[in-house]
């Protein structure tokens, strides 16, 4: 399941007119714009007879972002993360590492984005919290549909298993209106 939550978009923006031009350009202050990437995109076969072995798994799942939204950002990064275990296990603590990245497309090369560290530990609710690298401007990749795609290094366990994951991005947009 993917929600987006835009609570304080309309409160963040700033109009600014243009006089005598008939045009009207509002901006938004910076806002957080969350999605969750749940178990229907983030699912994890078990390993069956190779569980307790360490494995490396992979998968690529897209964001619910308009394409009338996607055209008016102007700046976009990723905040920290967390990743909560959905079904199967009750903590993530058999993975060992996962990265966050983007996929290449159109001329822009695969980026990191966020990573958890073995050095970090479980969080009490058995998820873990991928630290972002550095802020890097992703508003390229997300005006043309990038994918993102979650990397992990994990000793698999014998059931099939699944994440959800709450990806805050925060964004600047902006809109010009003619009147």
């Amino acid at each position: 399941m993917m929600r987006t939550k835009l609570g304080t978009l309309f409160a963040a923006l700033s109009v600014t007119f243009v006089l005598g031009t008939g045009c009207m350009s509002i901006s938004a202050d910076f806002v957080e714009i969350k999605q969750t990437i749940g178990a229907d995109q983030l699912t994890f076969p078990g390993a069956g007879a190779v569980a307790g072995q360490q494995l490396n798994v992979a998968k690529a799942f897209a964001l619910n972002i308009s394409d009338d939204l996607s055209s008016q950002i102007l700046y976009a990064e990723v905040a920290p993360l967390n990743a909560a275990p959905e079904t199967g296990v009750t903590t993530l603590s058999h993975v060992q590492m996962a990265t966050l990245g983007l996929q290449a497309i159109e001329g822009l090369p695969a980026l990191e984005l966020a990573k958890f560290d073995p050095a970090d530990a479980v969080g009490t609710d058995g998820g873990l919290v991928l630290k972002v690298q550095t802020n890097q401007d992703i508003s390229e990749y997300l005006r043309k549909g990038a994918s993102f795609q979650l990397s992990m290094t994990h000793v698999a366990p014998s059931q099939d298993w699944s994440i959800t994951i709450e990806l805050p991005l925060l964004m600047r947009v902006e809109s010009d209106i003619s009147l």
